[in-house]
């Protein structure tokens, strides 16, 4: 058994289909492929496959990443090959590797996201308030209702250029969508592209 890390695009039209959709996708491409897939035991066997982060619906990824493992070694080049030459555009491998055999699955080392949202306004002024705050307070909405939320620590980096904001949010059990950190900065604002550029392990360091 080898595993691989692999990073893909998800851009264009393809940013408006849903996760399972996705996962559904690469199923069905790894088998187009004929890579040897590994799958798991028992009496519904799914093949191994393990996105790092969901990519919410409409958010563009250039940095997105999925563990796959396979029954014996092969060329990192044929994957590539083989999945981009059935996957529909928008969706696109840019790299693999092969993982070490004590490296952990990317679910679960994954503590942050790094996002490029462009937005059509200065925003400076508020990115210099955001972070000289030691609390943001938001209304955060659940499936258990609205409650205040303390949002600041959740921002490890924001910087804004050019109408374009880079910043690296918090993933996992605490996390920030883009979405409400922008609606904190520019409420009831529209036009707002977002694209996730990177998934982000322990230092803040790439997968």
């Amino acid at each position: 058994m080898e595993r691989y890390r692999l990073k893909f695009e998800k851009l264009g039209n393809m940013r408006f289909i849903g996760h399972l959709d996705t996962v559904a996708l690469f199923q069905r491409c790894l088998k187009l492929a004929q890579l040897p897939i590994s799958y798991s035991k028992g009496y519904h066997p799914r093949q191994e496959v393990a996105f790092a982060l969901p990519l919410g619906l409409g958010i563009a990824g250039t940095g997105e990443f999925v563990d796959i493992q396979l029954d014996r070694e092969i060329l990192q080049s044929d994957i590539i090959d083989g999945l981009n030459a059935h996957f529909p555009i928008g969706i696109k491998i840019i790299g693999a590797r092969q993982l070490e055999p004590n490296e952990r699955i990317a679910p679960r080392i994954v503590i942050a996201a790094e996002y490029e949202i462009i937005v059509h306004k200065n925003i400076e002024p508020q990115i210099y308030e955001l972070l000289n705050n030691e609390e943001v307070i938001v209304i955060k909405k659940s499936k258990s209702g609205e409650k205040p939320v303390n949002i600041r620590p959740l921002i490890f980096e924001a910087t804004y250029e050019n109408n374009k904001l880079r910043t690296v949010l918090a993933t996992g059990e605490r996390n920030l969508k883009p979405q409400l950190l922008m609606e904190y900065l520019m409420p009831g604002a529209e036009n707002i592209y977002y694209t996730r550029t990177d998934i982000l392990k322990e230092g803040l360091k790439s997968l």
